[in-house]
């Protein structure tokens, strides 16, 4: 069993079990609760992950603009403000050193109430973050 945990939100799953049957069925997506401890670099993912949307949203918006009315110019803002971008868009894999992939509590509380349930305590890239290194 795998569950998903994203910087803003994690995959919210039911599960019961009888006799030696277990049935899992994930729901969705869900907010994290309050309980759970944002760390530092869970905090600087979520910030870089707006920043990038941000940075690369305006250069985008100016690039289509710039072309039509001054391509010569748009060039010396586009270049350094994709890459900036794309800083940002890796510094959002802060998110694998931090307390959801290292000591989740949301992990630790449903395997302390179903003992036969177990999960590794480590986070793997999945196929968004997979983008985000091949880009």
């Amino acid at each position: 069993i795998s569950i998903g945990f994203g910087i803003w939100y994690q995959e919210s799953i039911s599960y019961s079990s009888s006799n030696s049957e277990m049935i899992v069925i994930t729901t969705g997506c869900e907010s994290y609760p309050d309980s759970i401890s944002i760390d530092g670099n869970w905090k600087a993912a979520r910030a870089f992950s707006i920043l990038s949307f941000l940075l690369g949203g305006t250069v985008l918006v100016i690039n289509l603009v710039a072309c039509c009315a001054r391509p010569d110019k748009s060039k010396v803002i586009i270049g350094p403000g994709y890459v900036i971008a794309s800083i940002f868009q890796g510094l959002n894999l802060l998110f694998l050193n931090s307390n959801a992939c290292k000591n989740n509590a949301l992990v630790n509380g449903i395997s302390s109430q179903s003992p036969e349930i177990s999960f590794p305590q480590t986070c793997s890239l999945a196929s968004g973050a997979k983008c985000i290194l091949s880009a």
